[in-house]
């Protein structure tokens, strides 16, 4: 049938649907007449469409009531007439149409799926972008080429009536400034004459021109918005407007009218061309001027010259404002100053003057015997009473015992040049807080800061000035350098204990000032009144520390502070960057830090069993984690995949049962992974550590609280962490020595239930394997660490605040430098390419398909849906239906695996199987296994009827695979006798980790997932220890799709799990509206 989506999706110009919608909803579908074509299931539509005017349009069209389709279009309006692209009037025909077949009073625009529509005047900016990159080669002779030229009047009052002229050759007049604004607003087309004509864009302006049309734009968009004054031919410009005209036109030229004569001026930023003359006469001087028009702007003054307007900065020319308006007046006949006041206009207003005009002195006049001989300043502090100061500065000409108060009024006709005297008072003035009306001058009170600005940085400023007289009570108010500080660091069973005293204070005093301390103040204030010096003093070095370690401020003012004993190597180096604090450690701080330091480079006994089976590597990460264990740390092996963490746990395991003394009380292991590698850890422990009694927590839930109860029994329990969450109150009594948790990225989300699980387990030491300690987001990092040492990151808000946040938006890289030494005594990570320099080469591949024909209009077809959804939703809108749009991508990438996966009829071939079938092949034929990984289990069941048809043998893994039959159908494909099965199709979550398939050696990934780090561990199941032959990587990626911009996400974030223990920069994986777009 018919529907609202046939016409939308005809609709070539977004806003076309919402215009015609518009016409149709105000009922201006008029003679409306329809006309059933025999045979067929198509309908032949007439109808005549009211307009905005009067004018009326006729359209017609065909519709078939089968596919949809819209066909031999045709209306009379200048759009209609173009193409047969549907009008607006044709879309409101066709909605009466609907209406009226289907007896409604009023169709439902808004077809399923779809939200409120993008307003018209939204739609109008949208097409004004459109236009613009449009506009280059729809009227390539025009762009560039178009000039604007303003003809200015001076009014009486310095306003400025401006008209523009607008042309290439011939210049043509404006004669509607409102029209011109609202044509270049809306993108529309502007005719001047009969021989020019051009859409009105930024781009068919000369560059000189182009900030012209903005302004214009700008300075008439109330009058376009109101459709008034639209006769209106010219633009008063005056104040703020003036700077914005002249900024526009910027080194053009202008016409200026000067009564019946017009000229063209250049505009200079530059000194006009102005002559002043100083003459002296019996009586004082005469000032003669140039007389020129000026113009007042905000932020510039502007002289109208013969052959310029130059432009001057007001800060240049402040206070001639007043000068240069009555100049302009009575400039040519001269200005006279007296006698008694030549010194003030020698000093005060030649000096001005000179930095606008050229200023010629007649011989006739010495101005230097009227500059005045310079004073000296006296300056007195006193303190009349406890923190209030005040300050009286006086001006002495040479001889005199007189001071002027220069906080004082001048004496009038004074010679003195009072200059310095002005310089002291402003920047005397700007010390204090107060002023004393009655004394005259500045009083500073109840203000620590500005106290201690005047004595460290105030009174060597007044001593530049002039002379500096202070009293005794000031005297007294000592500015002392920060105390020397003395530490001493030893262990106190699981705390370290700092203890801090310093140099001439008591430790209860330092413990006052470090409780105190405001890294945003320079000193503190000791009661007695004296300030104690704090920049850059190892106080402030000290404090700073204490605040990232969230020490207590009380346990400063006891004189000892407890940290945390997982704070040990942190503690230990920013003290030592602390070169000159005087530190003190005990033995037993040192050999701890000493341990933890050099853990991963110790040597230790490897059990037995185990030599000859670990590598070196494998050797040190045993030892770290054993030395963490012994010193009550936790540990994140976070080792590439392949190279063996579950190796380097059981030799821990082992060691855990071998050095139980036989006083102590025996308390078992638990091992937590994913549900798919419960019996993968079962089978790696019964082959390298027999001994090890080891029990698999499965069953119906009474078994398992059973076998929990047994626990002491046995030496390791391994369990998922889908039965942890359902069991834990099984646990809640049970002490283990070590929880290990692998595959630890199960936990990055710290408000899952399955996370606050493997939390609640009592056990002396904790460990989390992970090849991936950061997938997306540092969170992810804080919740693992939140597991392995509970509080070492601090609770997560503060984490957030103090950490994540600055990292991850403002890019804080001492944020991240802090963060990196924290983390990096506990947490190891080992690359391939540097301990394994004889692994095979890994080789990755590309593989691009081009969809087509009916795959590539279906895949067409949802973007437009899409798309369509995300532009007509609000902000609001959006975050709601977040779900639903990423289901929506999902469809989307289960069409470029193969439309059949969505679409039951559905038969052509998918370019993708194509290609994926191609590659088996030819691996057979070369005596290659081969694994093949897709996220969709049903694109996976769809290639394996594809092998069958072709006789080709395969197993198949997803999550519905038993978790007993897993193991089997590992041995059976890494069996070098069995030549019969060369294909093991997997499912990327359900085996994606853990698993060892060293047999193959292709790998074929269906489809990109967003992050690379998982299809790396799905790689690395043929890629790791064992293999010896060089892995080939095939990763098929749909043409112009979905599948490339996930490729590209995957290369901005395939460093993410790294960026922690370097210097990289860490990003958010949170999409927002224009992030999915960009992904269309």
């Amino acid at each position: 049938m018919f529907t609202v989506d046939d016409i939308s999706i005809r609709c070539v110009e977004r806003n076309t649907f919402s215009r015609g919608e518009l016409i149709y909803k105000v009922g201006n579908v008029k003679h409306f007449h329809t006309e059933p074509i025999k045979k067929e299931h198509r309908v032949k539509i007439r109808a005549n469409i009211k307009g905005n005017n009067i004018e009326n349009f006729d359209a017609e069209a065909v519709v078939d009531e089968i596919t949809g389709s819209i066909e031999k279009v045709k209306c009379s309006c200048a759009d209609g007439a173009k193409s047969e692209e549907l009008c607006r009037h044709c879309v409101a025909m066709l909605l009466e149409y609907i209406r009226q077949r289907d007896g409604s009073n009023m169709v439902a625009v808004r077809a399923e799926g779809f939200h409120k529509r993008t307003d018209p005047e939204v739609l109008d900016i949208l097409e004004r972008f459109a236009l613009e990159k449009r506009a280059g080669y729809i009227q390539p002779d025009l762009t560039g080429q178009v000039k604007i030229v303003p003809e200015i009047e001076i009014a009486v009052d310095k306003t400025l009536d401006v008209e523009f002229r607008v042309g290439i050759h011939n210049l043509y007049i404006v004669k509607s400034v409102v029209t011109f604004a609202e044509e270049f607003i809306k993108g529309a087309k502007t005719k001047f004459g009969k021989t020019l004509s051009y859409y009105n864009t930024i781009s068919a302006y000369d560059k000189d021109s182009q900030n012209l049309m903005r302004f214009i734009a700008v300075s008439e968009s109330e009058n376009v918005k109101k459709h008034r004054n639209l006769q209106k031919r010219s633009i008063l410009i005056r104040g703020n407007l003036m700077d914005a005209f002249f900024n526009a036109v910027g080194e053009g030229q202008v016409t200026v009218t000067r009564g019946m004569d017009t000229v063209r001026l250049n505009v200079r930023e530059e000194k006009p061309n102005l002559l002043a003359m100083v003459f002296k006469t019996p009586d004082g001087i005469d000032v003669t001027m140039d007389r020129q028009r000026f113009l007042c702007g905000q932020n510039y003054i502007y002289f109208v010259g013969t052959e310029c307007i130059y432009k001057v900065r007001r800060t240049e020319c402040e206070h001639l404002e007043e000068w240069l308006e009555y100049s302009s007046i009575f400039g040519r006949t001269g200005v006279t100053i007296a006698e008694q006041d030549i010194p003030m206009f020698v000093r005060e207003v030649l000096p001005e003057l000179r930095k606008v005009c050229n200023v010629q002195v007649h011989s006739n006049f010495d101005e230097e015997q009227y500059l005045g001989k310079r004073v000296k300043i006296r300056i007195y502090l006193d303190s009349p009473e406890p923190d209030v100061i005040t300050c009286k500065a006086f001006a002495y000409e040479d001889g005199s015992e007189e001071g002027v108060n220069i906080f004082d009024r001048y004496p009038p006709g004074s010679n003195a040049d009072m200059q310095d005297a002005a310089v002291a008072a402003t920047r005397l003035y700007h010390m204090f807080n107060a002023f004393d009306p009655e004394e005259k001058c500045p009083v500073l009170s109840d203000s620590n800061d500005k106290l201690y600005a005047l004595l460290t940085e105030g009174i060597p400023i007044m001593q530049e000035l002039g002379q500096v007289f202070i009293s005794d009570e000031i005297r007294n108010i000592r500015v002392n350098a920060a105390p020397k500080i003395h530490l001493g660091i030893s262990v106190k069973g699981d705390f370290l204990e700092m203890a801090v005293s310093g140099d001439e204070m008591s430790p209860e005093q330092i413990g006052e000032i470090l409780a105190r301390y405001d890294r945003r103040k320079k000193y503190y204030r000791l009661k007695n009144g004296d300030f104690i010096r704090l920049e850059n003093s190892q106080i402030s070095a000290l404090t700073e520390m204490g605040q990232k370690l969230h020490l207590s401020k009380k346990e400063f003012l006891t004189g000892k502070v407890k940290i945390p004993k997982y704070r040990s190597m942190y503690v230990e180096s920013g003290l030592n960057e602390l070169y000159d604090l005087d530190t003190h450690y005990d033995d037993s701080f040192r050999r701890l830090v000493s341990r933890v330091k050099n853990a991963a480079l110790e040597s230790a006994a490897v059990p037995e069993e185990m030599k000859g089976v670990l590598r070196p590597y494998q050797e040190q990460g045993f030892v770290w984690m054993k030395i963490l264990k012994e010193c009550g740390f936790g540990a994140v092996l976070a080792d590439e995949m392949g190279l063996g963490k579950t190796l380097q746990v059981i030799t821990l395991l082992i060691d855990c049962k071998k050095n139980t003394k036989e006083n102590e009380k025996k308390h078992p292991s638990l091992v937590i992974c994913p549900a798919s590698l419960v019996y993968n850890w079962k089978s790696e422990i019964e082959r390298f550590a027999p001994d090890l009694n080891t029990l698999m927590i499965t069953g119906n839930a009474q078994e398992r609280e059973e076998k929990v109860r047994q626990a002491e029994e046995y030496d390791v329990l391994i369990t998922s962490y889908d039965l942890l969450r359902r069991d834990v109150e099984f646990y809640e009594d049970q002490l283990f020595e070590c929880e290990i948790i692998d595959e630890a990225q199960y936990i990055k989300n710290h408000n899952t239930q399955v996370a606050r699980s493997v939390k609640i387990i009592q056990a002396g030491f904790r460990a989390a394997l992970t090849g991936t300690p950061v997938e997306n987001r540092l969170s992810e990092l804080w919740s693992i660490f939140d597991y392995v040492m509970p509080g070492f990151l601090y609770p997560y808000n503060k984490f957030r605040e103090e950490i994540e946040s600055p990292i991850v938006i403002d890019n804080d890289e001492k944020q991240l430098q802090f963060l990196q030494k924290m983390i990096a005594p506990f947490i190891l990570r080992r690359l391939k390419k540097d301990v394994l320099a004889f692994l095979p080469e890994k080789i990755e591949k590309n593989m691009f398909a081009k969809m087509d024909g009916e795959q590539w209009e279906i895949y067409q077809a949802h973007v437009q849906r899409i798309r369509m959804m995300l532009n007509e939703q609000s902000d609001s809108e959006f975050k709601k239906s977040k779900i639903q749009i990423l289901s929506e991508l999902t469809k989307l990438r289960q069409i470029c695996c193969d439309p059949a996966l969505l679409y039951e009829k559905y038969k052509e071939e998918s370019a993708k199987t194509v290609m994926c079938m191609e590659l088996i092949k030819n691996a057979i034929e070369g005596g290659h296994k081969v694994l093949v990984f897709s996220q969709f289990t049903s694109m996976l069941k769809n290639l394996t009827q594809h092998l069958e048809q072709d006789g080709i043998k395969y197993y198949i893994l997803t999550g519905d695979t038993p978790k007993e039959h897993r193991t089997a159908l590992v041995d059976m494909f890494n069996d070098k006798q069995n030549n019969d099965v060369n294909i093991f199709c997997i499912s990327l979550k359900a085996g994606g980790t853990g698993l060892n398939l060293t047999a193959a050696d292709i790998v074929i990934h269906f489809d990109p997932w967003w992050n690379v780090a998982v299809q790396n561990q799905a790689t690395d199941r043929a890629h790791r220890i064992g293999q010896e032959n060089v892995v080939t990587v095939y990763k098929l990626i749909a043409k112009d799709s979905i599948e490339e911009k996930i490729v590209e996400l995957q290369d901005k974030k395939k460093e993410l799990a790294e960026q922690i223990m370097e210097s990289d920069s860490i990003s958010s994986a949170d999409f927002s509206k224009e992030q999915l777009l960009e992904l269309l």
